[in-house]
């Protein structure tokens, strides 16, 4: 169980119940079992989550190495939940909704339901992909959810990954000359039907996108890439899964030669 230490100031109320319920971890993790890898998913005890049955989870994220400030707009705003002024020192970090963050300060604390481990602010309940997005400002992939007329199917299509193209990796040179309409770019960017925290994204691991087209991860040292586009911001959760947000739109695999060597359609 994750018990926090103090309130932040929060853009959004979360229900009591709901926010308890997210906090709470259904099996017990000391902080070495959560810091090894790149993490470890953290199933809680809050099943209102589109995730066909399942709990909504935290991401612990031991290297905090894919996660980029420079991608979300408002890192440097005082509102922001997790301005936080602890001086304690942090242990490991967990990803929660939005992509914001907290710090285990003290851990391994036995009860006799399990561990607790104190943290220094509330876990941020997860949202929708597009509002999730929004408050990233990452506004040209909303915006072409709004254009197609997708943004309630991706919202509540459940259990998906979504790869988010950050908007300067919509203003490259023919960035999206790969795709015969926006509704096909963002299927293309969807993997239905798994959650695909950092954790579980496997060197040479293909996926069949919503589109049809098919992604392969490559991890070289602690850099993921999803085809040709590197992952900037990890674990950002969502009601209905995950999203990650890439450095490029996803050219179309045309041939895997290797795990590091590929072939892209560029058009």
């Amino acid at each position: 169980m994750e018990v926090p230490t103090h309130i932040d100031a929060k853009g959004k109320r979360q229900t009591a119940n709901q926010g308890l319920l997210y906090h709470g971890i259904k099996t017990a993790n000391t902080l070495g079992d959560m810091s090894e890898g790149t993490g470890k998913p953290l199933e809680s005890n809050d099943n209102t989550a589109n995730l066909h049955g399942a709990g909504q989870s935290a991401v612990s994220n031991p290297l905090n190495v894919t996660q980029s400030n420079a991608a979300k707009r408002w890192a440097s705003s005082p509102l922001r939940r997790n301005a936080n002024t602890t001086s304690a020192p942090s242990l490991l970090k967990i990803f929660t909704g939005l992509g914001d963050d907290v710090s285990i300060t003290q851990a391994n604390i036995p009860y006799d339901g399990g561990l607790i481990h104190i943290v220094d602010s509330y876990f941020t309940l997860p949202e929708a992909l597009s509002s999730t997005a929004i408050a990233n400002g990452h506004t040209a992939f909303a915006g072409l959810g709004n254009s197609s007329n997708m943004t309630s199917t991706l919202d509540n299509t459940p259990a998906i990954t979504c790869f988010i193209p950050s908007n300067a990796a919509f203003s490259g040179v023919n960035a999206t000359s790969n795709y015969t309409s926006s509704a096909s770019l963002l299927s293309g960017h969807i993997i239905p039907n798994f959650v695909g925290y950092l954790p579980s994204l496997t060197n040479g691991a293909s996926y069949q996108t919503q589109g049809g087209t098919n992604i392969t991860i490559t991890v070289r040292g602690n850099d993921f890439y999803v085809n040709n586009a590197k992952i900037i911001a990890s674990n950002q959760i969502l009601e209905n899964g995950v999203a990650h947000v890439i450095d490029s739109v996803c050219l179309l695999l045309f041939e895997a030669r290797s795990s590091l060597e590929l072939t892209w359609i560029d058009r």
